[in-house]
């Protein structure tokens, strides 16, 4: 940044090393204090291009009229372009109304005027105010600013981007003379600060975001990247924050406590995760007590807006809540058996055409009707006449007590079927290297992912259909086809740690849910933000 003097009369900027700040200054809030805060405490510069990238392609993906949070196209369109840095001067003026309307302070003006064209009696009563912050465009589009002072008679000017002297001198020489003429005096013009070209790819917000300091007099030189982000994020509003993420959900991770979900526990290691990350979701774990995957489905559930079997715990104890969600566990389970039974029974019976095709085995390792018949015996221990076998201590250790654990693949089969849901099960199994030294750094994963559907006219060619669809990979279908239809993700890990008794890795469920758009890192830095 650069600082310069030019008096009335001069005919060029003058530039000079700034050195020093001329004005009484105080410690500020660029963003106000009651702002809505990010929930999910995302890093803001990712957040800003999710919500870039949610803004560009909604309008593309939705029938007229169906848009999100009810914003037009038209909205829709100004947040895309805020958020991934091409304002345009509409865009500026609608913003700078919205933010400045009501100064801070009463003693303050802050306005946008063509200089050029003020006429009688159309002229500010400047007189009144003890400072006034002027904003105008050059002969060239740009945005300049200008801090009046009356009792100082000095105007000091504050440029976002490179402006030449002759961009700006019929502006300059019409200022003058209106406030000669209001005040009675003449003034000063300083060139105070000069942002260089290329500090941040879009001038115009930069403009707004320095109409903010200088209502408050804060120190513009030590803005920081992240001080510049949060105001964007404040400016555009939390409402559109709140759309984006209920697009990609309806589940509160913040809400979610030891009280309101006794089942939930917190990630060990989250690098273990960190692709899951990278692809925009938020990991969320659960008991490893022989329900984990029953666990991951109420969340699953809820995600899609599916309340069937969701209890509000939160303000109950962990030793009163805990039972309420074992009843919801047993009443699962007795839902997805008897969906269970119906598919076996009904949809694909013994004798049907689609029992001969591949994906039986290919899919879900079932090769006979009689395993394929015994698909439901998982669900719930016969003759159990007490629940509190499910949640005993030997019916995670004991290996005959397996059996009853989460099926991974049929379950989520038949929780597509029962509630009409599209599931997706990623398989992560864990292998030991070549060179294993019992040391977590020591393994290797590989993916897979299934995704479970029974589409709404499957019925006229049960024969033929095939519900799974599988590849060999960590897939994260894109975020339009993912709201397109309710849609639980899960993540199943398996496998072994290490060679030999016991390097087993767990079998167990996790909850996926997404809090980035497609393809946003979760870490950009404000340098990647600001180049995008």
């Amino acid at each position: 940044m650069s600082s310069t003097s030019n008096q009335s009369g001069g005919n060029s900027w003058t530039d000079e090393p700034n050195r020093f700040y001329p004005y009484a200054s105080h410690d500020i809030d660029v963003v106000p204090r009651h702002r809505q805060a990010d929930s999910h405490n995302r890093n803001v510069a990712s957040l800003l291009a999710s919500i870039g990238a949610f803004a560009h392609q909604i309008p593309k993906a939705n029938t007229p009229g169906e848009n999100p949070g009810d914003y037009t196209i038209e909205e829709l369109n100004r947040f895309d372009r805020v958020c991934n840095n091409g304002m345009t001067m509409d865009d500026y003026m609608r913003f700078h109304s919205e933010l400045f309307d009501e100064p801070t302070r009463e003693t303050t003006a802050i306005l946008h005027l063509n200089v050029l064209e003020i006429e009688e009696p159309n002229v500010p009563n400047f007189t009144q105010f003890e400072d006034i912050i002027l904003s105008t465009f050059s002969s060239t589009g740009k945005v300049v600013l200008f801090l009046i002072v009356p009792s100082q008679s000095t105007i000091d000017a504050f440029c976002t981007n490179a402006v030449a002297y002759d961009e700006v001198k019929d502006i300059l020489k019409a200022l003058l003379k209106l406030l000669s003429n209001a005040c009675g005096k003449a003034f000063t013009v300083n060139l105070r600060l000069r942002i260089p070209d290329g500090f941040h790819p879009d001038p115009l917000f930069m403009a707004l975001f320095l109409v903010a300091i200088i209502q408050q007099r804060g120190k513009y030189h030590l803005i920081t990247p992240r001080q510049i982000l949060e105001y964007k994020l404040w400016m555009i509003g939390g409402d559109i924050i709140q759309v984006h993420d209920t697009y990609l959900g309806q589940l509160s991770i913040p809400s979610i406590t030891r009280f309101s979900h006794p089942f939930q526990v917190p990630i060990p290691d989250y690098c273990e995760y960190k692709l899951f990350e990278k692809k925009g979701w938020h990991v969320l774990d659960v008991d490893g007590d022989g329900h984990c995957g029953y666990y991951s489905l109420f969340l699953g559930l809820r995600n899609v807006g599916i309340d069937q079997f969701h209890i509000n715990t939160a303000d109950l104890s962990i030793r009163e809540g805990r039972p309420l969600w074992q009843d919801q566990v047993i009443a699962l389970r007795e839902r997805l058996k008897a969906g269970s039974d119906e598919l076996l029974e009904e949809v694909f019976p013994k004798g049907s055409p689609n029992r001969s095709l591949e994906w039986w085995g290919l899919e879900l390792g079932k090769y006979t009707d009689e395993e394929r018949d015994a698909l439901s015996d998982s669900f719930l221990i016969p003759n159990c006449r007490t629940q509190s076998r499910y949640f005993s201590k030997s019916f995670r250790t004991n290996k005959a007590m397996h059996q009853y654990h989460v099926d991974p693949y049929w379950s989520c089969l038949v929780a597509s079927y029962v509630f009409r849901v599209r599931v997706v099960l990623i398989t992560r199994l864990t292998s030991p290297k070549e060179n294993d030294t019992n040391e977590a750094s020591s393994v290797v994963y590989s993916y897979n992912t299934r995704i479970f559907e029974f589409k709404s006219d499957f019925e006229s060619s049960k024969d033929n259909y095939v519900p799974i669809t599988s590849c060999a990979k960590c897939l994260r279908i894109n975020d339009v086809n993912f709201h397109s239809k309710p849609t639980i993700e899960l993540l199943y890990t398996t496998g072994f740690k290490r060679k030999g008794k016991g390097g087993e890795d767990d079998s167990h469920f996790l909850f996926l849910r997404r809090i980035f758009w497609t393809k946003i890192r979760p870490n950009l830095s404000r340098l990647q933000e600001g180049s995008r």
